[in-house]
Parts: C-alpha cells; structure tokens; sequence
C-alpha cells in the first residue's frame, strides 16, 4: 500500500499544489495532523476518492499542569510530528508499506520544516512540490 506523510502550512494557500501531487502520486491512504489547512485539504482529496485516513492531532491541551501556567502546550506540534513519523509512518513501511512525504510549508511554516526533517532523518522519501 502506497502511504502518503502530508505536513504543511494551517493556510490553505497551497490547496493547489497538495491537489496536484497526491493526484500525481495517488496513495491509498495518508497520514495527516488534523491540522486546518493542508491537513484539512488533504484528508478532504482522500475522502472524496475513498482513501484511508490517518489521522494524528497534536495533543495541545497539557497532561499535567504546566509551571509557567500556559494552559496549552506550545510543543504539541513539535511531539504530534514526532509521533506522527518517527512511530507510525515508520511501523507502516517495517510492514512493507511504501511510504512517501508531501510537505506544504510557506514562510511560517516551523512545524512543517520540522515534519521535512524528520521525514528525511528516517529516510522518507520527502517532496516540496
């Protein structure tokens, strides 16, 4: 099975660009980070083709009270990709899935250039189309 890894911007300007690559590279399934933008495109493309969804949101509510008393996590984000990559998208090709990255960043993009990282330092084949 073809897996498709999509991080990219919360502003749906790139609608486009995403469109245009997952129908090029046709997955049967992605893995997206239940964010707005991308990842809402995204899971809407795989939907309307009857794709799999997997679908992996940033825990932002802390489990713990936080000392400097933030009542949300500013490194959710940072923890979903790792998760997100580094546990599920790796079990998934150690099954035998081919796996692929789409990343999606504009110039605010820090969650997204932190996706392309660990996409590549686990040896995912990762475009910036």
């Amino acid at each position: 099975m073809k897996i498709a890894v999509i991080s990219g911007t919360r502003r749906a300007t790139r609608k486009g660009a995403a469109w245009a690559w997952l129908c090029e590279v046709n997955p049967d399934a992605v893995i997206v980070g239940g964010a707005t933008g991308i990842d809402t495109e995204t899971r809407g493309w795989a939907r309307e083709r009857g794709k799999f969804v997997i679908e992996v949101p940033a825990p932002w509510r802390p489990a713990e009270p936080r000392a400097d008393g933030l009542d949300y996590d500013p490194e959710a984000g940072m923890r979903r990709n790792a998760f997100m990559i580094e546990v599920v998208a790796v079990a998934l090709r150690a099954q035998g899935h081919e796996l692929l990255g789409g990343a999606f960043p504009d110039k605010q993009s820090v969650g997204t250039h932190d996706a392309i990282r660990r996409l590549r330092a686990v040896g995912i084949p990762t475009v910036l189309p």
